[in-house]
């Protein structure tokens, strides 16, 4: 198209005079060179823009390698043609940025009135500047550039100018087909394929170097893929659910790599495309009158669309979605309206496509093999999430339509991924076909994946294997985001350490003398490593910088949601929003079977959303601190507090009703008989450490002394006490309203049948009650000053004499123990003592059977109690499941 004679030259003569003035420029130099840094690679239009429009660019501004391309391939191409006959808006508003920046150099020139130019202006200028693939690059530019500013010489090696000018030329001229245009600027490597993004950002954060993830659910997305497994499903859409960081959105854009057979018939990177669209809440398509009527070919249908339309005041996607799902219908509605809806969404699609690369003719003589659309956050979109579904009866699927109506590649799947929202969790009862469903569960494979490879890995596996024995470090890494983010710490700390002794070719007697593991040491690197790791979770998942207090309430509600429901029925909806934002929870939904009229919904909250919530309850030196070999009381406490503190009434308008045994039940894989004691406090504090033992009878009245004053100043706060290292009664002691809980720790399975017997004997429980312990307590002046001497009198007159054998008097450890427990309840006010086992969740269901047996095989009658401990199990997640009508 030719220019118009608002386009001819001499329309600015002014421009003649600067033209004159303007010394003839120098020789051009290469490109190439001034293209070197790296971390202009991948960059798109809008960060070249970006970067161009900030104060103090000058002309060595370095030009990315994109534009290096288009010039390239515009030499290549020689004369162009227009893109449009005009330009959008927002590129009109991109044209003013350019010339804004062209002013800066040539000051002269008329900024206002060459914004206002159309596309052909632009194309006549190129054209005229005889382009042609032995053209020096700079020097083609450069004069392309002058002929449009109306004959001012431009100096070729001035970057910005050089810049603006292939900015233009971009926006106007069609320099690539939309394929050439995407293999020309979007390759990635690291993806295996081209990759356009509505989110650089976001993209960016995922394209770290990928380690080969072992698991299961990476083998479930390869059979979807390659139409492996269950036949009838591979050609649904791939929902891939599970918390923030669980890796889904990684696992997603590795789908083009993991194709197998790629590589046959001469294919590459560049036959793959991958369309990354991150959705919010306010994305939308709106309803245009005009489009109504192309979205059926039967005259009958459209008429009786638009007047549907009309009556119903259906203006944008939303709408219809909402009537959809909210309205009784005719099936003759309903297909009517999930057509309109899923056309929109194809509507939506390449609307983003066009706002990311300023296509809108997706047209392509050489192919894409496969195009990936990958929905990320699709839950906060629920629309989008149901269109991409197929619409009973017609070829509504998005891949359908980009089939049928676009001719840029041979086939397409989509990709949801989302952790859990409200709108996803009763969407899904809405949605009109199955969904292949993969969820991302924890696990360690990627941290250890990248630990192990790294190139002194060999020289420093003790001390990165000790890191692990931190239980806090060890659940963390199990979040695929967490992991890679550990690892890169371990990396740095490892880089700096001294190579360890090669303890393989020693002998055992050698291992002992050359042993330099330091456990202490590794227990604390590896605990301001899980507190870095947190750091950087919580400012990914949008949790960063809220107060300390509204984190707390946020997971303990969380909790409490999910412990009060049943494991297996009717599931609440969780409505904290703050819930949704943080992804703590992974929901999926799974057909029972094929023609059943039934899905099965599931939702878990992990261990590591667990271990983020309990690591709340303390600073860092929770984390850090090993009291003598005990990490697992540390991490028991912490996690108690979190369970205490799901019940805290200033969460719940003030109000108390959680009773001993509505809040044991759920976390108990004992039975739990009837208690009408009430868990009763407004919060919970952080996690208490004691340096003394209170066993130990000389320090009995100033440990009962200091939980005096704790509860002084507790203001009906709950708290958690860490034991003094060493000890031979409860490692923990927690207390709420009237009710006292003495823990006992055991991370090791294969000593519980030893150590749990001994270590509640220690607590005092047994089959009865002593009165004469009872009796003594009752009596006790609790802030007298000879207190210990009392009980030394007591527990010398109660012993049994040397070489008696008794039957009735009890044994020395439960009577101390017994003495203990009466002391704790007086003092802190307590009617029941309950006895608790909290055990490392074990791998197997037969190990964890055979503890809940052992523990269920003693009994007891002591404090109030009546049956056996209390078995809470750690380290593992909370998970409901319901049946649920598809």
């Amino acid at each position: 198209m030719g220019k118009d004679e608002n386009n001819h030259k001499s329309s600015n003569p002014g421009a003649i005079k600067q033209a004159e003035s303007t010394q003839t420029p120098k020789e051009s130099q290469p490109l190439s060179p001034l293209t070197a840094d790296p971390k202009y690679v991948d960059e798109t239009f809008s960060d070249t823009l970006n970067r161009l429009i900030k104060p103090g660019v000058g002309e060595g501004f370095t030009l990315p390698q994109w534009i290096v391309k288009l010039i390239e391939s515009a030499k290549q191409k020689g004369e162009l043609t227009t893109k449009k006959e005009e330009f959008e808006d927002d590129e009109k508003q991109q044209i003013i940025k350019i010339y804004k920046v062209i002013k800066k150099f040539i000051p002269t020139v008329d900024d206002v009135f060459l914004a206002e130019k159309r596309p052909d202006y632009y194309v006549g200028s190129w054209n005229k500047s005889n382009p042609s693939k032995d053209s020096d690059g700079r020097f083609l530019v450069s004069e392309f550039l002058r002929d449009f500013l109306f004959n001012i010489p431009v100096d070729p090696n001035n970057n910005a100018l050089l810049c603006c000018a292939a900015l233009l030329l971009d926006l106007s001229c069609v320099i690539h087909d939309f394929a050439e245009h995407l293999r020309a600027t979007c390759l990635k490597e690291i993806f295996g394929c081209c990759v356009i993004t509505n989110d650089p950002k976001q993209l960016e954060a995922f394209s770290g170097n990928f380690v080969h993830d072992r698991s299961g659910e990476m083998d479930c997305i390869s059979s979807w893929l390659n139409g492996k497994g269950d036949a009838h499903r591979v050609g649904y859409t791939l929902s891939i659910g599970g918390e923030s960081g669980s890796g889904k959105t990684r696992a997603a854009l590795q789908c083009a790599k993991r194709l197998e057979g790629r590589r046959e018939y001469g294919s590459d990177d560049s036959d793959y495309l991958t369309v990354y669209i991150k959705l919010s809440k306010e994305d939308d398509e709106t309803l245009k009158d005009k489009n109504v009527a192309s979205y059926f070919l039967k005259g009958g249908d459209r008429e009786a669309v638009v007047d549907y339309i009309e009556t119903h005041d259906l203006r944008s996607a939303k709408d219809v979605d909402e009537l959809i799902r909210h309205s009784d219908k005719t099936y003759g509605e309903d297909y009517i309206l999930t057509a309109i809806r899923a056309r929109l969404c194809f509507d939506f699609v390449r609307r983003k496509i066009y706002e990311i690369t300023g296509y809108s003719i997706f047209h392509a003589e050489r192919k894409f093999k496969q195009v990936f659309f990958v929905f990320d956050e699709a839950a906060a979109c629920p629309w989008v999430y149901r269109s991409v579904n197929q619409v009973t009866g017609g070829c509504h699927t998005l891949p359908d339509y980009f089939r049928l109506r676009t001719d840029f590649a041979e086939k397409f799947k989509v990709v949801c991924c989302s952790t859990a929202t409200e709108g996803l969790y009763r969407g899904m009862l809405s949605t009109q076909s199955s969904f292949d469903p993969v969820i991302m569960r924890p696990g360690r494979k990627v941290y250890e994946g990248i630990v192990e490879g790294m190139d002194d890995y060999k020289t420093r596996k003790n001390f990165i294997g000790r890191l692990v024995k931190n239980p806090f470090f060890d659940k963390l890494v199990e979040n695929r985001g967490c992991g890679v983010v550990a690892a890169e710490v371990v990396r740095n700390v490892v880089e700096g350490s001294p190579a360890e002794l090669d303890m393989e070719s020693l002998t055992e007697e050698q291992k002992e003398l050359f042993d330099s593991s330091d456990e202490e040491g590794a227990y604390s690197i590896a605990g301001s490593i899980a507190s870095i790791v947190a750091d950087q979770y919580r400012k990914s998942n949008g949790s960063s910088g809220k107060p300390i207090e509204d984190l707390k309430r946020i997971v303990a509600t969380c909790v409490r949601a999910l412990l009060c429901c049943p494991k297996k029925g009717y599931l609440p909806i969780v409505n904290d929003t703050n819930v949704i934002k943080m992804g703590m929870l992974s929901v999926v939904s799974s057909p029972m079977k094929d023609g059943s009229k039934y899905r099965k919904l599931e939702v878990e909250m992990s261990s590591v959303q667990l271990v983020l919530g309990a690591m709340l309850y303390g600073d860092r030196s929770l984390l850090t601190k090993n009291p003598t070999g005990r990490p697992f009381a540390l991490f028991s406490a912490s996690f108690f507090s979190l369970l205490l503190d799901s019940c805290s009434s200033s969460y719940y308008g003030g109000k108390t009703d959680a009773s001993l045994s509505a809040f044991l039940r759920p976390l108990s894989q004992t039975a739990i008989g009837d208690y009408s004691a009430k868990v009763d406090h407004i919060s919970v504090s952080s996690v208490l450490v004691s340096n003394e033992r209170i066993e130990v009878l000389e320090k009995v009245q100033t440990y009962l002394r200091v939980l005096r004053e704790l509860l002084r100043d507790s203001n009906g706060r709950a708290f958690v006490l860490v034991n003094g290292g060493g000890t031979g009664y409860a490692d923990l002691i927690a207390k709420s309203g009237n009710i006292l809980f003495l823990i006992h720790c055991e991370k090791d399975a294969k000593t519980t049948t030893k150590n749990v017997p001994t270590a509640l004997e220690k607590m005092g429980f047994s089959g009865t009650d002593s009165p004469a312990v009872d009796a003594f307590v009752e009596s006790l002046d609790m802030s007298g000053p000879n207190l210990e001497e009392q009980m030394e009198h007591f527990m010398n007159k109660s012993a049994p004499e040397e070489g008696e054998v008794h039957t009735t008097v009890e044994s020395l450890p439960l009577l101390r123990g017994k003495l203990l427990t009466r002391l704790l309840m007086k003092e802190l006010g307590c009617s029941i003592a309950v006895p608790v086992v909290m055990h490392r969740k074990p791998r197997s269901a037969d190990t964890k059977e055979k503890w809940i047996k052992y523990v269920e095989k003693y009994s007891f009658q002591s404090f109030g109690w009546n049956g056996p401990a209390a078995l809470v199990l750690v380290g593992g997640s909370i998970e409901r499941s319901a049946i649920i009508s598809a």
